[in-house]
């Protein structure tokens, strides 16, 4: 519970456990006090690791689930582009994207979120920094001459 309200006091503590016990026999007693605790699910807690990858116009990223999901199953992760805000989402049975639609020679970083039935997440702590690129244009103006038994080839790169 103090993972969840870590500024709670052992009173607050006690009055909530109280306050939200499943009531056992006529309560308080001396086998169940107040009853069984019963805690309430929250959103996830934030994923970490996140690391990206470039690509052409693109970025593979990947994460590791957060180390409390609230009590109630991760159901997706939304991945953020940074700039551009591009997202994508998936299901929370994976930890690994790709956000495509990428302006080759940009930097970005990426932050990802979690969501449980409750709600979403803070963001990650943001990704390595990385910058799509993709292949060079053909060369232009190729020409070939040829002499006794070879060709010389020129271009513009």
């Amino acid at each position: 519970m103090l993972q969840q309200f870590p500024s709670f006091m052992p009173a607050q503590v006690a009055s909530y456990l109280k306050t939200n016990a499943y009531p056992r026999n006529s309560v308080p007693n001396n086998t169940w006090g107040h009853g069984l605790a019963r805690l309430p699910s929250l959103v996830p807690g934030a994923p970490a690791n996140v690391i990206a990858a470039p690509g052409a116009s693109q970025a593979s990223v990947s994460w590791s689930a957060p180390t409390a999901d609230g009590g109630s199953s991760i159901t997706q992760y939304r991945v953020t582009s940074d700039p551009d805000g591009k997202t994508a989402t998936v299901s929370g049975a994976f930890s690994s994207t790709s956000i495509t639609g990428l302006t080759n020679g940009t930097p970005y970083t990426f932050t990802v979120e979690a969501a449980n039935a409750i709600g979403t997440s803070t963001a990650s702590t943001a990704s390595n920094s990385v910058t799509p690129v993709t292949i060079p244009d053909p060369p232009t103006n190729v020409m070939a001459t040829s002499t006794n038994a070879q060709a010389t080839v020129t271009w513009t790169a």
